[in-house]
């Protein structure tokens, strides 16, 4: 027998397969974030669709009606427990965007006699609709069950909140005239402080937006995983914990301001911009146009005893207008949320 024919097949080793193993793993873990990069890029570019949508269906609101769509109003529920005498927000201004973005039935099914939360609505708060949700936020394609008010049942939730401002302004009910007066006596004077473009009876034009278009905040995202509360992000509803938003904290304060306890904390984080992009936020511009912002933009510093910004005091009820002294600085966040304050900001800035 030759002495080659002696020879035996030879595998491979135990230490040459645990080589082959880790230079595999080496090369996943080298994969795995670039492919991570690569979805989440393809999320943040999905999510910028929506709101260059939202943005487009504002200005189509606009050469229709003349004026931006009505942040929040207030409409007398005809039923328990709210009504006949009680008064309660009634829909968003993304009910009167739905012809706007393709949904024309929906917003045709829409009772407009009554408030969006009695029964006969309640098919329309519970409809899904993909273009308010970011991708990155998971949690935001939930159903949202809530009693809140007249009905109990589904909502559904919204990613994308609209610029109302710098002050975190909540006024009472304005009752509808007829009724027996009650709330704010100072309703007037608390829209008239809100300073963004869509509000509780905003009615903005082009034409008020004088600090620019291209510089004045329209829609911001704000995510619902990091709040996972599902009283709150309905898109269906006007109010600002649902479907409006303030400059007054910075973007994601969760990390820029810390753990604020009691009320402030808690209206921080409701109507405060946030998202899960890694720095930052997509926010929609008035002029159409899509930026992303970074986290770490100028703004006003919080002061963690009261949870409003430094040289910023709110006057007690039924007042509720906020004081700001006299030097206090508005960061660039906030500069860009006001409609006509006359800062001057650079296209460089934010």
């Amino acid at each position: 027998m030759s002495k080659s024919s002696q020879v035996r097949a030879r595998g491979f080793t135990l230490i040459e397969l645990l080589v082959v193993i880790a230079i595999i793993a080496v090369l996943i873990g080298l994969l795995l974030p670039a492919v991570q990069a690569a979805r989440e890029a393809a999320r943040r570019a999905q999510c910028t669709n929506n709101l260059k949508q939202l943005g487009l269906a504002v200005h189509n609101y606009m050469d229709v009606n003349g004026v931006m769509p009505i942040g929040a109003f207030w409409l007398k529920p005809t039923g328990p427990p709210h009504g006949p005498g009680g008064v309660r927000h009634s829909q968003s201004h993304l009910v009167a965007m739905l012809p706007f973005i393709e949904q024309a039935p929906l917003f045709n099914s829409y009772n407009q006699l009554l408030n969006i939360f009695e029964w006969e609505n309640s098919t329309v708060g519970a409809v899904k609709i993909s273009t308010f949700w970011c991708p990155s936020d998971s949690k935001v394609s939930n159903d949202a069950i809530g009693d809140y008010y007249l009905v109990r049942g589904n909502f559904g939730l919204n990613s994308y909140g609209s610029n109302m401002g710098c002050f975190l302004n909540y006024p009472n009910a304005r009752v509808p005239a007829g009724d027996v007066t009650v709330g704010d006596s100072n309703y007037n004077a608390i829209v008239a402080q809100t300073n963004g473009v869509i509000y509780y009876d905003s009615h903005n034009s082009i034409a008020s937006i004088t600090d620019g278009t291209s510089n004045t905040l329209l829609f911001g995202e704000r995510a619902f995983a990091l709040i996972n509360n599902p009283d709150f992000m309905w898109w269906s509803s006007g109010t600002l914990s649902d479907s409006m938003n303030t400059t007054m904290w910075p973007i994601n304060p969760q990390k820029r301001i810390g753990d604020l306890t009691g009320t402030a904390g808690f209206n921080a984080f409701i109507t405060a911009f946030s998202s899960l992009h890694p720095g930052g936020i997509n926010a929609g511009m008035c002029d159409g146009s899509v930026k992303f912002l970074k986290e770490t933009i100028d703004t006003w510093a919080s002061n963690p005893a009261t949870g409003l910004p430094l040289g910023v005091t709110q006057n007690p009820s039924p007042n509720n207008l906020f004081v700001v002294a006299p030097g206090t600085k508005l960061g660039i966040w906030q500069a860009i949320s006001t409609r006509a304050g006359g800062e001057v900001v650079s296209a460089d800035a934010f």
